[in-house]
């Protein structure tokens, strides 16, 4: 499970992660997945809309807002599918509606090792170290030497995150990548019998 680290702990940003190439792998491996989630997606959007690949990906990728994503999936799902079908699309929206903060916060969040957990990296909300980066004065700290143990006192939602936080994040991934597999598969069994 996730921790809270003790606080005034020494937390160094940027390429300390380099330090730890174990368990920063684990923040490529959850984008490449969730990325692998999102092109399914993209075809099953495809096969909607009866358009190629490269158009649905396009499509799908010129909104930027994902609800808008979604409720364009759900017009063209309530237009061409079963209930059943509409309704696992539904379940999908709903897992990614509860998960995708997992993904967020590997992609948009600042990370950082400590000395004092070894077999740990450390996430702060990207906003928060914003706030904390206009408190230093950088003329007089060079970014890569820069300790954070004001941060640690300032920031009580710093997470540290072992390789079994990550795994088990990869592996929930894995599981819902099958799933929309199974119902890219269901969709175009449908609408090509």
């Amino acid at each position: 499970m996730t921790f809270t680290p003790d606080r005034g702990i020494e937390i160094r940003t940027g390429k300390a992660l380099l330090e730890k190439p174990e368990l920063a792998a684990h923040l490529s491996t959850i984008t490449s997945l969730w990325a692998q989630m999102v092109t399914l997606l993209e075809e099953i959007l495809g096969l909607l809309a009866g358009v190629d690949a490269i158009t649905a990906m396009r499509l799908y990728t010129a909104i930027e807002n994902d609800g808008a994503k979604q409720a364009m999936l759900r017009a063209l799902a309530e237009d061409k599918l079963p209930d059943n079908l509409q309704a696992e699309l539904n379940a999908i929206f709903k897992w990614i509606r509860e998960h995708g903060s997992s993904r967020n916060v590997v992609a948009h969040g600042v990370w950082g090792v400590s000395p004092q957990y070894p077999d740990a990296l450390f996430y702060t909300d990207v906003r928060e170290w914003l706030n904390w980066r206009g408190t230093v004065n950088f003329a007089e700290h060079s970014l890569d030497a820069i300790h954070l143990m004001e941060i640690m006192r300032r920031w009580p939602d710093a997470v540290g995150y072992r390789k079994d936080d990550f795994e088990r994040t990869e592996n929930e991934i894995l599981k819902m990548i099958d799933r929309v597999e199974v119902f890219r598969r269901d969709v175009d069994s449908f609408l090509s019998p």
